[in-house]
């Protein structure tokens, strides 16, 4: 009689394959989130510095910027003329708003809208303040950052724009927010 000799995989070969399988899995969603909080943070830096030098822009153009009693929710609103959308800002006169809309990136702003107000690229909203907290002669354009809280999230300053007064120049607190500062 023959003898007929069946060549499958072990038990260990397919473990072995299959933790191989699981930890080049691991890496690769590793890598990927890293990724893509770098494309998120990128984007919203990208925002703010768009929206604060469409800020200082205006300024140099009308002669002046829209005060602000402490930190403004940036909302806009959308007007379309002849088929182009247009966005001005919720701050300031008429005169502010009409140069805002000039300067600003409005396919950059259409990308972050929600409904009217501004938000970066996790969904919190952007912040507006003049005159700026490091520099008083500029405006301040901060978002929350991956967290959605403003400083180092210990348990006093989670999500609370009033300790932004508080911006020491070494970024103790400003760790994950992203600002114009």
């Amino acid at each position: 009689m023959k003898r007929v000799f069946c060549r499958c995989f072990t038990l260990v070969e397919l473990l072995t394959v299959i933790a191989v399988i699981a930890v080049l899995s691991a890496i690769g969603f590793g890598t990927y989130s890293t990724a893509q909080n770098k494309s998120r943070i990128s984007a919203t830096r990208s925002l703010v510095e768009n929206v604060a030098n469409a800020f200082e822009a205006t300024r140099a153009e009308v002669g002046y910027m829209p005060a602000s009693s402490g930190w403004e929710e940036l909302k806009f609103d959308t007007e379309t003329i002849k088929g182009t959308d247009y966005f001005t800002v919720s701050l300031g006169d008429d005169k502010f708003k009409a140069a805002f809309a000039k300067n600003i990136d409005g396919e950059l702003v259409r990308k972050f809208l929600d409904g009217d107000k501004l938000t970066d690229s996790w969904g919190n909203q952007v912040y507006y303040r003049y005159p700026g907290i490091a520099n008083r002669t500029n405006c301040a354009v901060i978002s929350a950052g991956p967290d959605g809280g403003f400083g180092t999230g210990t348990a006093d300053s989670p999500k609370n724009l009033n300790n932004i007064s508080n911006f020491k120049s070494s970024g103790d607190w400003a760790c994950d927010d992203v600002a114009n500062f």
